[in-house]
């Protein structure tokens, strides 16, 4: 379990932005004039949110696009990064994940203010650890936002939250 230090006061979450992927447009109706505007729209609501000192937590689909491009990606975004894989984050992607940030694999449980245990994953799972016990889920993968929630879980893809990653403080606010 990671358990996130009582020093970092924001914390936020996203997934499935798909830097570089021009086809995402399409697939989810993202209303952009093209993939650059895209990815530099959501560049730039990142970092107006969050801060250097701000723990950021991906849960997959970053970019499908080349390494150089990847990488001219992470080095303009704010926040300390953590990464979950997604089904489109390969070997190289991982590498990078690992060079500008922590990769936490295709799974990772967090402790967030000594109250709240969230299980990360990009999929959404029907049941997860500690479900019972009031633990909650966070993922993406479900570009449709169609999903019916399931006990304390939220789909946290970009373009369901209008283009911005989304503060622990929502979620606290959505999920309790």
């Amino acid at each position: 379990m990671l358990k996130i230090p009582d020093s970092i006061n924001n914390i936020w979450f996203t997934s499935d932005i798909h830097f570089g992927h021009k086809n995402v447009l399409i697939y989810d109706n993202r209303d952009f004039k093209d993939i650059y505007v895209h990815d530099n729209a959501i560049i730039d609501n990142w970092n107006s949110k969050i801060d250097d000192n701000d723990y950021v937590f991906f849960l997959g689909d970053f970019s499908l696009s080349n390494n150089g491009y990847t990488e001219s990606i992470l080095l303009r975004l704010n926040g300390i990064k953590h990464f979950i894989k997604g089904n489109h984050d390969k070997k190289p992607s991982i590498k990078l994940f690992e060079k500008y940030g922590t990769f936490l694999g295709e799974q990772k449980t967090v402790e967030i203010d000594k109250k709240h245990t969230v299980i990360l994953n990009h999929f959404s799972m029907q049941s997860w650890d500690r479900k019972h016990l009031g633990t909650w889920h966070l993922f993406g993968h479900d570009h449709s936002g169609n999903l019916k929630p399931i006990g304390k879980s939220l789909n946290v893809a970009i373009h369901l939250n209008n283009y911005y990653p989304i503060n622990f403080e929502t979620i606290k606010n959505k999920l309790t």
